[in-house]
């Protein structure tokens, strides 16, 4: 929207416009720098800046890893689209690469008379492309404003269009309708199947409807476990805190905090990451760690150098483990981690 006024020379309300953006961010500024004076206000490694999340100091740096998210975030959506719109990737690739090109057409005629809707698209387009991970849910926000552009260059197409050949577009737009309606129904049945027998489907039959059903169910079985086996005063690490904290009250950390692949992993080194939320979250369960993760390694790193500290818990959950503070032990091993990172 700035960006919009300043091209069409809107500078009163430009300048307006810039002033509501910056009053609610500098006030927060404010609030954030009073609240570091103070402390710490998070022991969590992923509650950072964006800026230090990344992990990227240099320009140029940033840079690369731009282009290459991009390049990458590209072929990852479109094949995600094409599985998601048709059950042949060839024709689904196709499909969405002609609808892209129609909303990239359309951009291009529409830059003055709707500058805003363009701008908006293509920065929204931009950031989503150089986020680190290609995610269903990060596109999902500009499919209506890409649908109004390509629709946009569809009408104009059919503006121009022979007068005996008005009913093409019309036609070939109803069969796509259909052939993708088809495609969605037989997605959401093959997530049925899939979840009623815990097998997985081929990739491109894998959809966020599974993902999410299977997300649910495991928050789920969490839920009622530690609504039976804890306290309301316990800390529970897990693989979905927050739906963990929403559903029973107790507060949580997270098993696999989100990491960029630019920086530095909290998994480094093994044991660290357990071993620090211990001490200073006051972690007292750690619950299903996942397989073949940073954590699952922390947790036999612990369980061969402070086998104390994790207690297997009841036989209903072979992956559960209730903390007995072996604080000695573990100020060793987070000692010893942060002597190695020093070193190297």
């Amino acid at each position: 929207m700035l960006l919009a006024l300043a091209v069409h020379r809107r500078w009163k309300e430009a300048a307006a416009c810039a002033g509501a953006l910056l009053a609610p961010l500098l006030l927060w500024e404010g609030l954030q720098a009073y609240w570091m004076s103070r402390g710490p206000v998070s022991s969590q490694p992923d509650d950072l800046s964006y800026v230090r999340w990344l992990g990227v100091r240099a320009p140029v740096a940033f840079a690369g890893y731009a282009a290459r998210a991009a390049a990458a975030n590209i072929v990852e959506y479109v094949r995600k689209l094409a599985g998601y719109l048709f059950s042949s990737q060839v024709v689904g690739i196709g499909v969405v690469v002609v609808a892209a090109v129609a909303a990239a057409v359309a951009c291009l005629r529409l830059r003055w008379s709707h500058t805003t809707l363009v701008l908006s698209a293509v920065f929204a387009i931009v950031l989503t492309l150089v986020w680190p991970y290609a995610q269903g849910r990060l596109i999902l926000p500009l499919l209506p404003f890409l649908g109004l552009l390509a629709a946009s260059t569809l009408q104009a197409g059919d503006h121009w269009a022979p007068a005996r050949l008005k009913w093409a577009l019309p036609a070939a737009l109803g069969v796509t309708a259909l052939v993708v309606t088809m495609r969605q129904v037989e997605l959401r049945q093959a997530a049925e199947r899939s979840f009623q027998s815990g097998v997985l489907p081929p990739p491109q039959d894998l959809t966020p409807t599974l993902t999410l059903a299977v997300r649910s169910r495991f928050i789920y079985r969490v839920v009622q476990w530690v609504r039976a086996h804890t306290a309301p005063e316990d800390r529970i690490m897990v693989d979905a805190p927050a739906g963990v904290y929403l559903y029973t009250g107790r507060r949580t950390v997270a098993a696999l905090p989100t990491e960029s692949r630019l920086g530095s992993s909290a998994f480094d080194v093994p044991g660290r990451y357990l071993a620090e939320r211990i001490l200073v979250d006051s972690v007292t369960f750690v619950l299903w760690p996942p397989p073949q993760s940073g954590l699952e390694r922390d947790v036999m790193t612990i369980q061969a150098r402070c086998p104390r500290v994790l207690q297997p818990e009841a036989s209903d959950c072979a992956a559960c483990f209730h903390i007995q503070r072996d604080e000695a032990c573990l100020r060793q091993i987070v000692g010893q981690s942060r002597a190695r990172a020093e070193r190297s």
